[in-house]
């Protein structure tokens, strides 16, 4: 499964036409499942910080072990 993450401004014009199609598209149709998610800069942020620790770790372990 894969997942994305998408932002949409919903009182813009394009927002809602892009989420009109979603609809549109989507209704019905099974395999596909619109989950929403709101985090805050600071959870993003977090996200960030262990990503990037992680991958500092593996380089750092691949490079010197």
């Amino acid at each position: 499964m894969k997942t994305i993450t998408i932002n949409i401004n919903e009182r813009t014009k394009a927002g809602k036409v892009f989420l009109a199609m979603l609809d549109t598209f989507l209704s019905g149709k099974k395999g596909v499942e619109i989950v929403e998610i709101e985090k805050s800069k600071e959870e993003i942020i977090e996200e960030l910080s262990k990503s990037a620790k992680r991958n500092i770790t593996k380089k750092y372990l691949k490079e010197y072990l």
